[in-house]
């Protein structure tokens, strides 16, 4: 069998059978200009539509649970309530919004704790912008399943990282 490249049939061209909707989108991060940037970037992809910027973890949370997210785009050190501890709350609460993490860096054993967490993707934020897009469309799209999503979301992490 003839595996597909990283994101082949979430935005090749065998996506015609994958409807999307407008994903819902939260973003946390403790820099204004960031969130700013992530949501021009978002909204001119057109399958995105930010409903909410928080600048912590706390805020993040309280977002969440008040507008109910497809994806919270979640940078990994937030202030107060990490991103950790943001994705601890979440499993608690048996949350369906998926979490993406963003960092500049991250060790394994962050990596892998974020993954036992709950993080269906991290990508470092040094990585282009189409590789934060498609793992986005990968972890809304309904046909593939969770185990699916996060392994093609990390790829990004792990060429990067070197794993």
């Amino acid at each position: 069998m003839i595996m597909p490249t990283v994101f082949e049939g979430i935005t090749g061209s065998r996506t015609a059978s994958v409807a999307m909707k407008t994903a819902r989108v939260v973003i946390a991060d403790g820099q204004t200009m960031f969130r700013e940037g992530m949501k021009a970037l978002l909204t001119a992809e057109q399958k995105f539509s930010v409903v909410g910027e928080a600048a912590d973890g706390k805020a993040a949370l309280e977002l969440v649970s008040q507008v109910k997210p497809d994806i919270l785009l979640m940078d990994l050190e937030l202030a107060g309530l990490d991103a950790m501890g943001v994705l601890a709350e979440l499993a608690l609460v048996e949350s369906s919004t998926r979490t993406l993490i963003l960092t500049n860096a991250i060790s394994r054993a962050d990596y892998l704790r974020a993954l036992q967490l709950g993080a269906r993707g991290i990508v470092l934020k040094s990585s282009p912008a189409k590789v934060l897009v498609e793992s986005l469309l990968c972890i809304t799209a309904v046909q593939i399943s969770r185990k699916r999503a996060f392994g093609i979301a990390k790829c990004a992490v792990f060429s990067c990282l070197g794993y």
